[in-house]
């Protein structure tokens, strides 16, 4: 039987057996309840998928591919939460939050190498977590982008929806 597949598939049997484990990953389903850490802090920390919409409006015909957002606490901070990878391009700024909604005005770009991929040199956006037992939790953030003259390079809507309940501690 094997034989026979393989005069069909030009490739040795180790590729035949790659492909039959992409396969069967390629087919599972992503049904799992969200983890926290112990001790979780606060529902603001996450990993998320973020959908941006250019311009700062919604628009569901101009939505960008989706991202991965991180969003986690500062631990010298008990008011203060961290966003990482707005614009899909590794900016991040630490905004100020109180219950479920942040914000921060003008805040310095904390990822200093991607500050000449783009010339964004501070962030100003306002935010906020939506908790839903039956949908799952998502944020709503508005985000204005401006270089080193304070100048206005771009603005993004963004909606993310969580992927998991933990911090990134790669990021």
């Amino acid at each position: 039987m094997t034989d026979m597949i393989l005069r069909f598939f030009p490739y040795n049997k180790l590729n035949l057996i790659l492909c039959f484990f992409l396969l069967l990953a390629g087919c599972e389903e992503n049904d799992y309840d969200i983890e926290y850490q112990d001790g979780y802090p606060n529902r603001l920390a996450g990993n998320w998928e973020a959908y941006e919409f250019q311009g700062g409006t919604f628009d569901p015909d101009n939505v960008a591919e989706p991202y991965d957002l991180v969003t986690a606490l500062d631990p010298g901070s008990d008011d203060s939460l961290v966003i990482d990878n707005i614009y899909n391009s590794g900016i991040r700024v630490k905004t100020w939050y109180s219950g479920s909604i942040f914000s921060v005005t003008k805040g310095k770009q904390l990822e200093v190498i991607n500050m000449g991929r783009y010339g964004v040199h501070s962030v100003s956006l306002e935010g906020e977590l939506i908790e839903d037992d039956d949908e799952g939790d998502y944020m709503l953030i508005n985000a204005g982008l401006y270089d080193k003259y304070d100048a206005l390079v771009d603005t993004v809507f963004l909606v993310a929806y969580r992927k998991t309940g933990f911090e990134d501690v790669n990021y």
